[in-house]
């Protein structure tokens, strides 16, 4: 979205689909298996110039332990995102 000639709004989303898969031992307690679910990200910004920009984002929360009974977490993301473009 144009503002005028030298600065724009922007606006993206993204889904993210997570492969990975992991393990956390505790010494004396049991292993807690750690698994990312897929996510939805949304982010605007400002761009100047075609040169600078900055862009806040915010990913949705995913439950990393899902598969432990008994376990939750929420797990979520804020980004600031500085950029500068060179080409």
């Amino acid at each position: 979205m144009f503002l005028n000639s030298d600065s724009k709004l922007f606006v993206n989303a993204a889904l993210i689909f997570d492969f990975s898969k992991s393990k956390f031992n505790f010494e004396r307690l049991s292993v807690l298996e750690i698994r990312s679910d897929n996510s939805f990200t949304l982010g605007f910004g400002y761009k100047y110039l075609d040169k600078y920009s900055v862009e806040f984002r915010y990913a949705t929360t995913r439950d990393l332990l899902s598969l432990n009974s008994g376990w939750s977490s929420n797990y979520n993301n804020v980004s600031l995102i500085f950029g500068y473009t060179i080409f």
